[in-house]
């Protein structure tokens, strides 16, 4: 096992970040924000400039989108201090200022979405430019095509290229890895983890963003499309082989009632599942370096809490999916999202009231073997159970600035001491040895044992809820 000692990690600001836009390459800025001016964006750049103020030496960024006016306006909402942004023009239709705006910085922050349709030209030009590139992407489809197409030349180029650094999906995929190693903590072996997503919100009720709404749409439309591109990667990059320890994990489809959580539960129609796994193939593809217990069967669910939501989320998500499969669907959809969504999507988005009264949980409800030898239990059932959760703010807006932001600044801080050389990844499968999951907790976002229960014919451990 090759997890490192992350206490010896630094989670603050850091001479890192400006040695990214001073070093060897002469970078003028260590990260550029592009699509500042979306709604998502505005917040990621407040994010981050709120949490570079006061670094010494002072950090170097930008903001960068299509229209001059619209990113003088924000930076007009801007506090005027140290850590204040310059402003690039770069347009993803026009490659050439996507170029010149990857050549100036270290890590581009990408924030345009959908991502389906507009962000390959951004990818190529971060490869062509040896630049890092992170995104808050949770289309599968996409993701999935950029492995195949240019997993091999950032490899070549020593680029990271990372997906799904937001709510979509980190608190999944290192929520499964921090179970792991608190199984592996307690002297036992993780074999199965079920992960419940549990929002909470407050009389303002929950909204959204209709570009996220707009990525849903095109990601459930692009079901036939992903299935061949997986099948392309099966052919280019055959897939470890996923150690199977104890029973096999049943998938549970359709809606049916959890006890443990006291909710309705139904499969999550995001992109956890296939982003665990990802990051679980890059994790084997490692071989010794990796211990496999680190890679526990996953299941990913959505909480509901109520017979009236559970109607609701039938109705529309079966009009949903019926819609989606069609170029004609898919328009009607698009053009109403307030109607097919029951007013939760809008081009406003969310009000201030609905962000600060929603929050999450995501409960993993995990099994496995106490006191075993990883190899040794291969059937039998579990005598080891554990609860984890992770905790942060109101996903889609909150929470996603804050996790984007700080991976960002893990990935530029700890570089070097990731594994690997450049390539396509999922968050998982680059920052397990990384101290992201403590910079979160100190951001907000936190990963916490709730509870370890042992059968008493086990011999007898102590826990030990600690990394």
């Amino acid at each position: 096992m090759c997890i490192r000692d992350r206490s010896t990690q630094s989670t603050g600001c850091s001479a890192g970040m400006a040695d990214a836009a001073s070093g060897p390459s002469c970078r003028r800025h260590s990260m550029v924000v592009l699509g500042a001016t979306g709604f998502t964006g505005l917040r990621v750049a407040q994010r981050l400039q709120a949490s570079l103020e006061g670094c010494k030496p002072a950090v170097a960024w930008a903001i960068a989108g299509r229209n001059q006016e619209r990113l003088d306006q924000v930076l007009a909402e801007l506090p005027a201090n140290a850590a204040r942004p310059e402003v690039l023009i770069a347009d993803v239709d026009d490659a050439n200022s996507l170029r010149a705006m990857a050549e100036s910085c270290s890590l581009v922050l990408n924030c345009v979405g959908p991502y389906r349709f507009l962000g390959e030209p951004v990818v190529k030009a971060c490869v062509e430019a040896g630049t890092d590139y992170v995104d808050l992407c949770g289309e599968p489809e996409f993701m999935d095509r950029m492995l195949l197409e240019w997993h091999d030349a950032a490899v070549a180029a020593g680029v990271y290229i990372v997906h799904a650094c937001a709510f979509d999906s980190v608190p999944a995929d290192l929520g499964l890895l921090y179970t792991a190693e608190q199984f592996m903590a307690n002297g036992g072996l993780c074999s199965a983890a079920e992960s419940f997503l549990l929002l909470h919100s407050g009389p303002a009720g929950m909204g959204g963003h209709v570009t996220t709404y707009e990525s849903a749409v095109h990601g459930f439309g692009s079901q036939d499309r992903l299935h061949e591109i997986r099948q392309d990667l099966k052919i280019k990059y055959p897939s470890s082989v996923f150690p199977l320890i104890g029973p096999k994990l049943a998938r549970r489809g359709g809606m049916f009632w959890e006890d443990r959580c006291e909710r309705y539960g139904m499969p999550f129609p995001g992109s956890d599942a296939a982003v665990v796994r990802n990051s679980q193939r890059i994790l084997l593809s490692r071989g010794e370096c990796v211990d496999r217990r680190l890679t526990p069967q996953y299941a990913a669910y959505i909480g509901i809490e109520s017979c009236w939501w559970k109607s609701i989320v039938c109705c529309c998500g079966a009009l949903f999916q019926c819609c989606a499969g069609c170029a004609c669907g898919r328009s009607c959809l698009l053009g109403c999202p307030g109607c097919f969504s029951c007013g939760s999507f809008s081009s406003e988005g969310p009000s201030p009231e609905q962000l600060s009264q929603t929050s999450f949980t995501m409960r993993f409800y995990a099994s496995g073997f106490a006191s075993r030898q990883h190899g040794e239990v291969t059937v039998g059932d579990p005598d080891m159970r554990m609860v984890t959760e992770v905790r942060g703010p109101e996903p889609g807006y909150v929470a996603t600035p804050i996790v984007f932001v700080e991976l960002a600044k893990c990935l530029l801080e700890e570089r070097d001491a990731l594994c690997g050389s450049g390539g396509v990844f999922t968050p998982g499968g680059l920052f397990y040895e990384s101290t992201l999951i403590e910079r979160l907790g100190m951001a907000g976002v936190t990963f916490e044992v709730v509870d370890v229960s042992i059968d008493p014919l086990s011999p007898p451990v102590t826990p030990n809820p600690t990394n």
